[in-house]
């Protein structure tokens, strides 16, 4: 737990007993719980002043209006990769942040795919839900090409600014949202959490919407899907790509969240992918039937000669 601001002493019992899980944002002084209640598995966030619990799960409380001016920069000590992060974007900057500790599921989702294309081809990646570049940044480094797409404007500027500064030549970006059509779509953006980006009959951002099909990409060797709920229809809208070039294919598997908008991703994803021939696990290799991951693989099926189909 980072003290430096903060002696423990003037924590209450009640934070201290969730040390493990605590963080300080070094900005805002607010101290964040991440997933330390273990019945509903929520996160919280403590007022120092007060030392009041306020639960939160999407959207961030109000801690002053955001500003476009929050966006900053930070580089990976390891990696030495740049990133556009945000301290008041508390799902962001955890992953991002200084001392964040939250990078690791990331890491071990790259490492699978990594792993992957070892001994297959690696030619074409598409990223579906881009946001500010985290994943764009790895495909870079593995595929010979990479097509980026995040449709909000604020979060596509820190996109460009990524791809640019990382000097990342074969990540072409698009300021698109991907769907089962063409045409446009209402989001809603909170800018203070930008991965809560969505289609929103009420939402202020106006964006084009494009289908995967629609842009005749060729040599797709992979797909990245992470929309918000709305993986079944950018799957929908690939499904000419995807029975030409058996990518594989990540997506994120949210059923409540797919049933808001109408979908059974079980039915409508899993079963149609596996009807073709695909196997669907997580990370660690275990059946999406058998997983409580969020992220799952389709693999595409195997030609006799073992290569991908």
């Amino acid at each position: 737990m980072d003290t430096t601001h903060t002696p423990t002493d003037q924590l209450p019992a009640f934070v201290l007993a969730r040390e493990n899980h605590v963080r300080l944002d070094p900005v805002t002084g607010w101290w964040y719980c991440i997933r330390c209640d273990a019945h509903t598995h929520q996160d919280w966030l403590f007022r120092p002043d007060t030392w009041s619990g306020i639960r939160f799960n999407v959207t961030m409380p109000n801690m002053g209006a955001p500003t476009r001016s929050r966006w900053q920069w930070y580089q990976n000590p390891k990696t030495q990769y740049w990133y556009r992060t945000r301290p008041d974007d508390f799902y962001l900057y955890c992953r991002f942040g200084p001392g964040s500790r939250a990078r690791g599921y990331q890491v071990q989702l790259q490492d699978f795919i990594r792993d992957y294309f070892q001994h297959r081809p690696a030619r074409l990646a598409l990223d579906v839900g881009a946001n500010m570049g985290i994943t764009a940044m790895e495909y870079a480094h593995l595929f010979d090409s990479v097509v980026a797409f995040e449709p909000i404007a604020d979060v596509f500027k820190q996109l460009e600014m990524v791809v640019e500064r990382n000097g990342l030549h074969n990540v072409d970006i698009k300021q698109l949202a991907i769907g089962n059509h063409v045409g446009q779509v209402k989001m809603k953006y909170t800018p203070n959490n930008s991965f809560a980006s969505a289609v929103n009959v009420n939402g202020t951002e106006h964006c084009p919407m494009n289908t995967i099909d629609s842009h005749r990409f060729r040599d797709v060797d992979f797909i990245k899907i992470d929309v918000e709920g709305l993986e079944t229809a950018v799957i929908q809208g690939a499904w000419q790509t995807i029975q030409s070039y058996r990518p594989m294919i990540q997506f994120e598997y949210k059923k409540n969240l797919a049933r808001k908008y109408g979908y059974d991703i079980d039915q409508q994803v899993c079963d149609r992918l596996i009807s073709i021939g695909y196997t669907i696990i997580d990370k660690r290799k275990q059946s999406y039937l058998d997983s409580a991951q969020l992220d799952l693989f389709a693999i595409p099926p195997i030609n006799k000669g073992g290569t991908q189909q």
